[in-house]
C-alpha cells in the first residue's frame, strides 16, 4: 500500500469513530473546548503512529 492510501486509511478510520471519541472524552472532562484539544492531540498520535516509516 503507497503511503497516501495508509495516511487516507488512518484518517477515514479516525473520522469515523470521531463522534465515539467525543461523547467518551467529554463525559469524563465535560467541556468541548477540552474535548477538541484531546481528540487534537489524539489525531496527531494516530497520524505519528500510523505514518509509514
Amino acid at each position: 500500500m503507497e503511503a497516501t492510501g495508509i495516511t487516507d486509511t488512518a484518517t477515514r478510520v479516525f473520522a469515523d469513530h470521531r463522534e465515539l471519541l467525543f461523547s467518551v472524552v467529554y463525559n469524563l472532562l465535560g467541556s468541548v473546548a477540552d474535548t477538541e484539544d484531546v481528540l487534537q492531540d489524539t489525531w496527531l498520535a494516530w497520524a505519528r503512529a500510523t505514518a509509514p516509516r
